[in-house]
């Protein structure tokens, strides 16, 4: 293997926070590049299982940041790793952006206007707006992306049942 080659492999480290994202760079570690293969020590057991899911969609990642090729495969164990500052992820990537949707857009805007009716203060009457648009459009994309709506109490949640994860401990409970 040239040099070239390794030392691609090794930059494999110093990008992996920006082709993960800063939820995933927080909760990872890469602690190791061993001939085309990316060491990982995540978290917890739960951060390994749900990337090795994501493998693939990661290796793409990699190859399209480093070239193809360079990193072949990506190991993922549980363990410790260096503490790291919890950052808020700058820039989510959306599958649908429904903010520009006239349709979405002008039902946000009836619900903003609706919940701030009675709100006399002007501020808090346009933040009030301001956050029931920006909900209400985010649960329209959250909806396209395949997120179900809890039969009891209209929660969108990604869990393969039902109800959302409130209501079914809460329903548990209630056995």
């Amino acid at each position: 293997m040239g040099l070239g080659k390794q030392v691609r492999q090794f930059e494999a480290a110093l990008v992996w926070p920006q082709v993960v994202g800063d939820i995933i760079a927080n909760a990872t570690e890469v602690k190791a590049v061993h001939e085309g293969e990316l060491h990982v020590v995540c978290r917890s057991s739960t951060w390994a299982n749900e990337l090795m899911l994501l493998k693939p969609k990661l290796l793409e990642a990699i190859a399209a940041e480093l070239g193809p090729g360079v990193i072949k495969d990506i190991r993922f164990t549980s363990g410790s790793i260096s503490p790291k500052p919890i950052v808020a992820e700058k820039k989510r990537k959306k599958a649908v952006d429904f903010s520009s949707d006239p349709d979405v857009v002008l039902e946000a805007e009836k619900a903003a206007r609706s919940a701030a009716e009675n709100i006399q203060d002007k501020k808090l009457a346009e933040k009030v707006r301001a956050v029931v648009r920006a909900a209400y459009i985010a649960r329209a994309e959250r909806a396209a992306q395949g997120w179900k709506e809890c039969p009891k109490c209209g929660a969108l949640h990604r869990g393969h049942t039902k109800k959302c994860p409130v209501c079914k401990v809460e329903n548990g409970r209630q056995s």
